[in-house]
C-alpha cells in the first residue's frame, strides 16, 4: 500500500483492525504529498475505499512513532513530541489519541522531562483503555525512572501506574504488555520476581486482572 523509491525513507509497523478494513503505520516517506520534510508521520489506509491519509504532521526532526489501532477501528494512539492537541507547547513526549470520526487529537499524559520515553503502546478494542511502558514518573509512583506498565482510562480519564517494582530491590525489566479486547486484562512478560514466585528471574508470562486488580504469573 505504500510506494516510495528514496532509499533513506520508509515505513515501520503495521497495526490492523479486527475486521481487517483499516491499517495504521509510521513512515517517513511522502505518501501522500504532505509530508515534503520526511518526518516520520503517521498513516491510515482504508482497505474499502483504498485510500490513504495523512493523520499527523510535524516539522522534522519531530516524529510521531509507535503506532496503534483500536481493534473497533475508532481510534489511533501513538507517541510524539508534536503539539498536536495544542496543549504540548515544550514540545515533551507525549502519547496521544486521534479519534478517526471526529479527526480530533487528544494528549493523555503529561511528561515534563526530556528522558521520558513511551513504548509498546495498545488499545482496548472500543479505545477505552490504553496500555503503555514508560520511564515517566507519571503518577508520581515512579521516581526511579523504571520501566512501567501504564494504563488510561478513558471512561474516568485517569492514569494509573499498574507495576510497580524498584531496580535496587527487584531486579528486571517488565516487556510487551498488551490488554485484552473487552480491557480487563493486561498481559504482559517479565524477568522480575512480582508475585516471590519467581527467584530465578527467568523471564515469565503474567496477566493483571482490572476488576479484581490482582496479578498471576501463568
Amino acid at each position: 500500500i505504500t510506494i516510495d523509491s528514496s532509499t533513506q525513507t520508509g515505513s515501520a509497523g503495521n497495526e490492523i483492525t479486527a475486521d481487517g478494513t483499516r491499517r495504521v503505520f509510521t513512515s517517513n516517506s511522502d505518501l501522500t504529498g504532505g509530508n515534503p520534510d520526511k518526518s516520520s508521520e503517521v498513516f491510515l489506509y482504508d482497505v474499502l475505499t483504498g485510500s490513504l491519509r495523512q493523520i499527523t504532521r510535524a516539522l522534522a526532526p519531530i516524529a510521531s512513532t509507535a503506532a496503534a489501532i483500536s481493534y473497533d477501528g475508532s481510534t489511533i494512539a501513538f507517541v510524539s513530541r508534536a503539539d498536536h492537541a495544542g496543549d504540548n507547547p515544550q514540545l515533551n513526549r507525549q502519547i496521544f489519541t486521534y479519534d478517526i470520526p471526529s479527526s480530533t487529537f487528544r494528549r493523555i499524559t503529561d511528561s515534563f522531562e526530556d528522558f521520558d520515553l513511551y513504548e509498546d503502546v495498545t488499545l482496548s478494542a472500543d479505545a477505552s483503555r490504553v496500555v503503555f511502558l514508560s520511564n515517566a514518573d507519571l503518577t508520581e509512583e515512579n521516581s526511579d525512572g523504571n520501566y512501567e506498565i501504564f494504563l488510561f482510562d478513558d471512561s474516568t480519564d485517569t492514569l494509573s501506574q499498574i507495576t510497580k517494582h524498584s531496580s535496587s530491590l527487584t531486579p528486571g525489566e517488565v516487556n510487551d504488555p498488551r490488554i485484552s479486547g473487552d480491557g480487563n486484562r493486561i498481559v504482559f512478560s517479565s524477568d522480575t520476581d512480582l508475585l516471590g514466585q519467581n527467584q530465578d528471574l527467568s523471564d515469565e508470562i503474567y496477566y493483571y486482572d482490572l476488576t479484581s486488580q490482582t496479578f498471576t504469573q501463568v
